[in-house]
């Protein structure tokens, strides 16, 4: 898979836009599902593209411009997670398929 500089997306890529979505699902106290669905599309595309300028980046500042920019609210109770798929492969499986 190419990402839009033209470069190979690497399953290191995938892993990182994983990782990014559990810590802020984590942070909110949501599912990691909520913060799928609130990045969309376009925003784990984004994620994919940039996964390798952003790995650069403090972890705690790339999930809070994530919840700003995508307003997404924190939890008041924490949310029981569901292990049936580990959302890395749902994630990838996903992508791979709108290509």
């Amino acid at each position: 898979m190419i990402n839009k500089f033209s470069e190979e997306v690497t399953m290191d890529d995938v892993k990182f836009t994983c990782f990014i979505i559990e810590k802020t699902a984590r942070l909110l106290n949501q599912l990691n599902e909520y913060v799928v669905d609130s990045l969309g599309y376009d925003g784990i595309e984004h994620l994919l593209n940039f996964a390798t300028m952003l790995h650069n980046q403090n972890f705690d500042q790339t999930c809070s411009e994530l919840i700003q920019k995508y307003t997404m609210l924190k939890s008041s109770k924490k949310q029981q997670r569901n292990t049936a798929l580990s959302d890395g492969k749902a994630l990838f499986i996903a992508y791979m398929g709108n290509q």
